[in-house]
């Protein structure tokens, strides 16, 4: 009887293997990371981890890390297959329109025990908990050392990614103040951002619902004033923080 489970067991543990190796054809084959992005692609192993919260994960790995495409089993009971990155659950392919920069910009921040790494979507609840930041996720969220700025318009992923050329030759991103209605005020969010030289800012986009991507940590290199309409369709005056990458 004990050696027909092991041999029942054998198999189901083969054919996870190899569905999982169909499935991820694509992820090895044509995934966007450069080799500069994911210096370890080649030592990814098909592996089951198992933590001491009752949670594991099946799929590949570097280095006992969920990399590449698997499936984590939480204790509550919740299954997440997607694509990892050193132990990150991340969503969609690479988007490309984001400048990637010289080798000094910053291409991944470590917060909250997650790793966000540039051009990739992550969920609504992941960045919340990572900042520590109320979940409903718009305009400017800070928590201490941390100010995250949300673009929630959809017109940025439907004319382009919104980055654009600077007079000196810089990818800047330009981003409009808090205020809907009215002229913009120097009110605590957006004052938050322009005193923020001394704070870690980041900036994600919304690509499609609840998957948000990490467009990098930027700076403001300066701060213009604009005559936009408002939510009602009066004039009125608006911030543009002019962004650049670090």
């Amino acid at each position: 009887m004990f050696v027909i489970l092991y041999s029942l067991f054998q198999l189901y543990y083969s054919a996870r293997k190899l569905l999982f190796n169909l499935a991820s054809s694509d992820f090895n084959n044509s995934h966007s990371m450069t080799s500069s992005m994911d210096p370890d692609s080649e030592n990814m192993v098909f592996d089951t981890v198992y933590y001491d919260n009752g949670d594991y994960y099946e799929g590949y790995t570097v280095n006992r890390l969920p990399h590449g495409e698997g499936t984590m089993f939480y204790a509550d009971n919740v299954v997440l297959t997607c694509k990892w990155i050193y132990g990150s659950p991340v969503k969609g392919n690479r988007d490309e329109k984001i400048p990637s920069g010289n080798e000094s910009v910053i291409q991944r921040i470590d917060v909250g025990g997650n790793t966000f790494y540039l051009g990739y979507g992550y969920s609504n609840d992941l960045i919340s908990q990572a900042f520590s930041i109320n979940p409903y996720i718009q305009g400017i969220r800070f928590y201490r050392n941390n100010c995250v700025l949300f673009v929630v318009d959809k017109s940025v992923y439907k004319d382009g990614s919104n980055w654009e050329i600077d007079f000196d030759g810089e990818p800047i991103f330009v981003y409009t103040g808090r205020g809907q209605k009215g002229n913009q005020e120097w009110g605590r969010e957006n004052s938050y951002l322009k005193n923020s030289t001394d704070k870690r800012v980041v900036l994600f986009v919304r690509r499609k619902p609840d998957e948000y991507v990490f467009h990098g940590q930027v700076a403001v290199k300066r701060i213009e004033e604009a005559i936009e309409k408002d939510k009602t369709g009066t004039d009125r005056k608006v911030f543009k923080f002019i962004l650049r990458r670090i």
